[in-house]
């Protein structure tokens, strides 16, 4: 993520702290366009808007020129519009050189040490040419909120001004993301500062450890999706994987076919004992005699009853 350097001194944000807080004599003149008063209100009220987000700074009271050049450095969180980018911090110096609305002046710096100078050249003057068009159209104020905000609905446009710096990268789950590159061609000087040198190499490093982290954060998430889906489908709440299931027909169709299958046993073996039914045997004697046959229903009531007269 990029980080803000150029935070003003502490002395310049005590002064600025003094000039949103306290009265001055100049509050009972008549109120102008560039009026210490209006500057005042102003701050205060950006203050008030993005609390912890804003820094401000001024010359202390009595030096010349006092309360200009005031400054307001905001660190611009990108909006959600933005997830798939990898700057999460642009930083915005606005400041007010003069009470002078008319000659507009203003000026605005983008003091991102994480991206290039080009590219911070393009935001800055992109953002001070929209400041000065709010001014013109209306200056009853310096319009500081309104700017800010701009910025913040222009977060992607403003990293992308310079198409070739846009860098976009897979990171191996089909999830396409945007980070800013150094520039490729190289100053013509043969000379090379150590610590440009070493601002790129540090940069490069972060960027590489940023895609790593991004990659393995999609790779756990589609983890933890693809075991909630399971659990939801053995749960029975995620109708996408339901197990299959039976219809009416084919559950009446497997059921029939067990039924047939039961009454169709073929036993592999035969009967352990069969009553012997050839000459003399006690089955002939019966058929002879016109009684039942041995085994039957009829044969084993007659020997219970004869059993019973017995007894």
């Amino acid at each position: 993520s990029t980080q803000s350097t150029g935070n003003p001194p502490a002395t310049g944000m005590a002064q600025a702290e003094d000039l949103v807080s306290t009265n001055t004599t100049e509050a009972e003149a008549p109120v102008r366009d560039g009026s210490v008063k209006r500057l005042k209100q102003e701050m205060l009220a950006v203050k008030e808007q993005y609390g912890k987000q804003i820094k401000m700074s001024c010359p202390a009271k009595g030096d010349p020129g006092f309360p200009y050049p005031a400054c307001v450095v905001r660190k611009v969180p990108a909006p959600p519009s933005a997830d798939k980018w990898d700057v999460e911090t642009l930083v915005i110096k606005l400041t007010v050189l003069d009470g002078d609305k008319d000659e507009l002046p203003v000026k605005v710096q983008a003091p991102n040490p994480a991206l290039p100078k080009r590219l911070r050249r393009s935001i800055a003057d992109s953002v001070e040419c929209e400041w000065k068009n709010m001014i013109v159209e209306d200056d009853s104020t310096w319009q500081m909120v309104k700017i800010l905000e701009w910025v913040t609905d222009k977060y992607m446009s403003l990293l992308s001004s310079i198409p070739e710096l846009v860098d976009r990268y897979d990171t191996g789950m089909s999830d396409l993301r945007y980070t800013i590159q150094e520039p490729h061609d190289t100053e013509s000087s043969d000379e090379v500062d150590p610590e440009e040198e070493a601002r790129l190499d540090r940069l490069r490093e972060e960027r590489l450890e940023r895609k790593f982290q991004k990659a393995l954060e999609v790779h756990a998430k589609k983890e933890e999706e693809a075991a909630e889906a399971r659990k939801a489908a053995e749960d029975g709440l995620d109708s996408s994987l339901e197990w299959k299931t039976e219809s009416k027909s084919e559950r009446e169709a497997r059921l029939l076919a067990e039924k047939n299958k039961k009454k169709s046993r073929q036993a592999k073996t035969g009967q352990k004992a069969h009553k012997f039914e050839g000459e003399g045997s006690a089955v002939e004697k019966a058929k002879a005699k016109g009684g039942p046959l041995p085994g039957s229903r009829e044969f084993i009531q007659a020997r219970k009853a004869a059993a019973a007269r017995k007894a």
